[in-house]
């Protein structure tokens, strides 16, 4: 086990003329601190190498960036640098001093963890920002707060828990565990990944691998998946351009909108349209209050709406089974030209209209339930 503690090394005190804004605010309430980044600051920088024999990588910091990068270089090991704001350089050196890293190996982890100055009313301000250099097959676990994290080029396990900064992944190929909370998301060419962001944007480019996304209060946009999707989210609206296997996508209070998905598709949505514009696979689709458009070549599409206009196109000639059901506004269904379905149309307050004829005798079955509203079949 080894302990290393209060390392300073190179410490570096120099005046500010003048105040130092931080987006342009004069006060800034950082984690339950407040800090107005004035007066004398003084910096401090420590590096070292990773212990031997190692397997997992911790850190567990606050007020700062952390970002992790692969040995292209070939020169891997972790680097800190600190600065401490006062009122006279004294007071930002006694809080520099009182900032410092317990360093812990135990087995094959090590863990950095910031220890915080215990009395803070002298500091103006602080950062602390982690730069890990890593070699290939490590995992890498961080916790963060107040601040951004940064990975790209890993071939091993990633796991991240971000509070108040944003988060970005790119060229991760491992497995890739993130939970953000106050900041936005975003990764490309990743592996297998399992994301959960509160009250930020996502934005994810590449994904190989099935990929978990959970979501509250911001847009959910999504380009590609090979493998499968899964999204589950409230407040927010999302975009998915491809996936080649299945997908289940559930929001509440906002749209979904899906260009093409390969394999089988369930979609759900409270609040908000329904628009897909190609399924291979099978659908099932369930919307309360919204619009519902959806076109598919799947075997089997089954539909339930209360208030919003259902439209299904299936343009698969050997289709099986077709089964829509709203309460309120119009019903409308485009099927191949050629062959011919069982057909079972039935509204309370609207009209129907086929342009087929039914044969009850067919192995293609079509069930159109309506209560307040039309319902036409087209070919």
């Amino acid at each position: 086990m080894a302990n290393q503690t209060r390392k300073n090394q190179g410490l570096l005190a120099f005046a500010l003329v003048g105040c130092v804004l931080l987006s342009g605010c004069n006060i800034s309430i950082v984690g339950g601190y407040s800090f107005d980044f004035t007066g004398e600051k003084v910096d401090k920088f420590e590096s070292g190498a990773f212990a031997e024999g190692i397997q997992e990588i911790k850190v567990e910091n606050r007020f700062g960036d952390i970002k992790v990068v692969s040995d292209a270089e070939g020169e891997t090991g972790w680097q800190w640098n600190a600065s401490c704001w006062g009122d006279t350089v004294e007071l930002a050196v006694i809080g520099l001093e009182d900032m410092f890293l317990d360093i812990q190996t135990e087995g094959q982890i090590q863990t950095w963890t910031l220890i915080m100055p215990e009395e803070m009313s002298d500091i103006n301000g602080i950062k602390s920002d982690f730069t890990l250099h890593m070699p290939t097959g490590i995992n890498v676990s961080l916790i963060n707060s107040h601040g951004s994290i940064e990975a790209n080029s890993l071939d091993s396990d990633f796991t991240s828990n971000n509070s108040h900064g944003n988060v970005s992944l790119s060229n991760m190929h491992g497995t890739n565990l993130v939970k953000n909370n106050h900041g936005d998301l975003t990764a490309q060419n990743i592996g297998a990944s399992e994301f959960a962001v509160n009250h930020g944007k996502a934005t994810i480019e590449s994904a190989t691998g099935q990929l978990k996304f959970e979501g509250n209060h911001g847009r959910v946009s999504i380009d590609t998946v090979d493998g499968d999707l899964e999204v589950a989210c409230s407040h927010s609206d999302v975009a998915v351009r491809r996936v080649t296997q299945n997908a289940k996508i559930k929001t509440n209070h906002d749209s979904i909108e899906i260009t093409g998905v390969i394999g089988n598709l369930i979609v759900e949505n409270a609040h908000g349209k329904v628009s897909v514009t190609e399924v291979v696979g099978d659908v099932t689709s369930s919307n309360q209050h919204g619009d519902t458009n959806i076109t598919t070549t799947g075997e089997n599409v089954s539909v339930t709406s209360q208030h919003g206009d259902v439209k299904i196109r299936n343009e698969n000639l050997d289709f099986k089974q077709i089964t829509i059901s709203t309460s309120f506004d119009d019903i409308e269904l485009t099927v191949p030209g050629l062959g011919a379905a069982a057909i079972e149309m039935s509204t309370t307050h609207g009209d129907t209209d086929s342009e087929i004829e039914s044969q009850a005798s067919s192995l293609q079955k079509i069930s159109l339930t309506n209560r307040h509203g039309d319902i036409k079949i087209k070919k």
